[in-house]
């Protein structure tokens, strides 16, 4: 025979392969593996079951044992559906990559636990998915907020929108249908975060809502922490809030945040994106079962205490400017493409600064929306890398402290400058996250001469892109890129227009509509 393969992770199709290779009833296979014959039958009847690791270790050793033609039948049967060959050296090289990634234990322990697995088995397999692709870089992105994903998901919850819908943008008559998913009084919101403190409070909660973790669900969840290995992302089991209830009265939001875990999201509803991408460029019949199972309707949707509810605040960061030789009075915008490391919104175009809403220190006293805006415009911005929560080493009590701040951040707010303010809420249907589209405006024509040189963007974004708000044809441009994600795009139209508000003498809008639609 060639070199030895090897199968990863046996299943009932893989068993069914061997069974069938080795020319043996489902009394003579199960004798052979020490087993009853109805389990064999059980593994005919159901092909998604999980197998245990005893099993899977009798059927690797019933394998080796085989006579060299059954053998040769069995990888012939199996064909193409078998995973690709991995050697000794490829296992040992990523298993000590993968012990020395620390950051990604706790998920490894959490999905383990989670299964009623003995601790190590998902360690194991995420090698074997880490060994099966090796150093081969992530490929492109796909239509991740393209056409076809935005039509799939549409189709999916379009049946039960009920009084919501999804957010449909125009600009020059070019309709750019998202994945968003809002209410009409969602976007009539425009609450300045500073007057309304008591808006957003801490839920002391602390049931687990970790979904069932059925053999799909956990196959997916180690796939993406092998990719996680191989790529470099960033991964950091931080403790994030996630949002038990919303409202919104008088264009005004009020909200309540529990507890949550990063990795129990990233393991379950963040996989949904993926899906949805892979089920979107396939038949339009294919289904999409970690949806079916995890987020099956506009109901699981819009009610965030029965999941694991996460996401944050992205806001339109604009700087006042005078006149110039160059350029009108206007607001200089900031965008920015996302970088290769991040988990979320890879490589596609976003506001900045982009942030999961967690707590500073203490949840109960950090849980309102304006201390993760106030951060991440020190992070993201301001280049403080001891707020940025996927760095270790700084044991800081209060790193908001009005003493810890950047001077371009004392400046601001000394000088009452910039207005933090709320633009709208929805929910993305990719993965069923809250998002809370914001604008920072820096109304002080004085600090972009001043501390313009201080804005610095972090490892996040790849690149900052500069536009003018009296820039018509390219502001008209900008919003029609299909590189957006869908939170993105939301966040800067809505921050658009009520900059076109506040100050219309500064912005020159192409015609640009922003709505719900059913």
């Amino acid at each position: 025979m060639p070199a030895p393969e090897v199968v990863l992770t046996w299943g009932p199709v893989e068993a069914a392969a061997l069974q069938k290779a080795l020319r043996l009833t489902n009394e003579g296979f199960a004798e052979r593996l020490g087993s009853a014959p109805r389990t064999v039958a059980k593994w005919h009847a159901n092909p998604n079951m999980r197998l245990t690791l005893e099993m899977q270790e009798a059927l690797d050793v019933l394998l080796q044992r085989a006579p060299e033609e059954a053998q040769a039948r069995f990888f012939l049967l199996w064909g193409g559906a078998r995973t690709p060959t991995v050697d000794d050296d490829a296992m040992q090289k990523w298993g000590r990559r993968l012990e020395s990634a620390t950051a990604l234990h706790s998920a490894l322990h959490w999905l383990d636990s989670r299964a009623g697995e003995e601790e190590g088995s998902s360690f194991d397999r995420v090698v074997s998915y880490a060994a099966s692709r090796g150093s081969r870089p992530r490929p492109p992105a796909q239509d991740a907020g393209g056409a076809r994903v935005v039509q799939r998901l549409q189709d999916f919850y379009r049946p039960g929108l009920d009084d919501h819908g999804f957010v449909h943008i125009t600009v020059n008559d070019r309709a750019i249908p998202t994945t968003m998913l809002s209410h009409p009084d969602w976007l009539e919101v425009n609450d300045q975060l500073d007057d309304n403190l008591e808006a957003f409070r801490f839920d002391p909660r602390t049931d687990s809502l970790g979904p069932t973790l059925t053999p799909g669900l956990r196959e997916a969840a180690e796939q993406r922490l092998a990719d996680i290995l191989v790529d470099g992302t960033h991964f950091v089991d931080a403790q994030l809030y996630r949002l038990t209830e919303v409202r919104a009265e008088s264009s005004r939001i009020t909200a309540r945040f529990a507890a949550g875990s990063f990795s129990a999201y990233a393991l379950t509803w963040d996989l949904l994106e993926a899906e949805a991408t892979r089920a979107a460029s396939t038949s339009p019949g294919n289904r999409m079962p970690l949806r079916e199972q995890l987020l099956p309707t506009v109901a699981s949707v819009t009610s965030p205490a029965t999941r694991l509810c996460m996401g944050g605040v992205l806001a339109l960061t604009a700087f006042a400017r005078p006149a110039a030789p160059s350029h009108p009075a206007d607001y200089l915008m900031l965008v920015q493409e996302r970088g290769d490391h991040v988990v979320n919104a890879s490589r596609r175009l976003a506001v900045i600064p982009k942030c999961f809403h967690e707590p500073s220190g203490d949840p109960t006293e950090d849980a309102h929306i304006r201390t993760s805006l106030i951060r991440e415009l020190e992070e993201e911005l301001f280049g403080r890398e001891e707020v940025d929560s996927t760095i270790q080493g700084f044991a800081i009590a209060d790193p908001l402290h009005p003493s810890r701040l950047t001077k371009p951040m004392q400046w601001l707010l000394n000088n009452d400058a910039v207005r933090l303010e709320l633009t709208g809420f929805g929910y993305n249907l990719m993965s069923g996250n809250f998002e809370f589209p914001a604008l920072v405006e820096v109304h002080d024509e004085r600090f972009w001469p001043l501390h313009g040189g201080a804005v610095v963007a972090n490892w996040e974004a790849a690149r900052l892109r500069r536009l003018s708000t009296m820039d018509e044809a390219g502001l008209a441009s900008l919003v029609a890129d299909p590189a957006w994600s869908n939170e993105g795009l939301f966040a800067f139209v809505a921050g658009l227009q009520r900059l076109a508000q506040i100050d219309p003498t500064r912005v020159r809008l192409p015609n640009i509509e922003i709505g719900v639609t059913r």
